[in-house]
């Protein structure tokens, strides 16, 4: 169900993009580590001012807990982003992507 749901949302965001004449590309960014608490720690290292990733125009957080762990490595946070499907830490899930 969240595998449909984030295609459909992906889906739907490029024909926006597309029929709007806006942006012809659309580029998934992932911050490795980069959770709400690091996010916020950076901003007040930097005396208040945003991170470059804080403005962008559209963002998104996500739960990538593992199957094993509380605290999910990057292996098994991967695998949860891109499949939908959680796996273990130190393992990762391969599935074909097709467009």
């Amino acid at each position: 169900m969240k595998k449909a749901l984030f295609t459909l949302i992906i889906t739907v965001l490029c024909i926006t993009a597309i029929s709007q004449d806006g942006p012809k590309n659309v580029i998934l960014l992932i911050g490795d580590g980069m959770g709400p608490e690091q996010v916020r720690t950076l901003q007040y290292i930097k005396g208040g001012e945003p991170g470059v990733m804080t403005q962008f125009p559209y963002s998104g957080w996500s739960r990538t807990y593992s199957l094993s762990d509380s605290i999910t490595d990057s292996a098994a946070g991967g695998s949860a982003l891109s499949t939908g499907k959680k796996t273990i830490n130190g393992y990762m899930v391969s599935t074909p992507l097709i467009f």
